[in-house]
């Protein structure tokens, strides 16, 4: 993998920064004969340490569950060890929004909204407010 992937702390989770090292973490899940799932998400804002993009993390004026602690709840108690969530960070909010953004433009991805889950080389595949939906994501992760 190149210098823009690295592993969290859960072993069946890959954090990258470019289509490209996304890719290549996909070759090497697959090479393990495992399952990549992939959530592309905003980028860390540097002050914050969090998502620039609203959708993507807790509201913690309301103390609802956004889309990033929905998804890594359900992977932790839902997922297999088969399967690896690579997580896409797709930029700030300037790099996100230009329609050349290659995590727009890529025909393996070809999104259009924050946060996308999806299985990898299938139809698989939950947008927006529905990364929210507890179910849709224990759906999306059954085999």
């Amino acid at each position: 993998m190149d210098s823009s992937a690295s592993n969290s702390d859960n072993s069946n989770t890959i954090v990258v920064t470019t289509v490209q090292a996304c890719i290549e973490a996909v070759a090497s899940v697959e090479e393990d004969g495992k399952v990549p799932i992939v959530l592309c998400t905003g980028s860390d804002d540097p002050q914050s340490g969090v998502s620039w993009c609203p959708d993507c993390v807790t509201d913690l004026s309301n103390l609802q569950l956004i889309a990033d602690p929905v998804i890594e709840k359900v992977m932790h108690e839902h997922g297999s060890d088969q399967q690896v969530l690579i997580i896409c960070k797709v930029g700030d909010r300037t790099a996100w929004k230009n329609p050349k953004n290659p995590f727009r433009t890529h025909e393996k991805f070809q999104i259009n909204c924050i946060p996308t889950i999806f299985v990898w080389g299938t139809h698989k595949r939950l947008t927006e407010a529905q990364c929210v939906n507890e179910h849709s994501v224990e759906l999306l992760f059954e085999d």
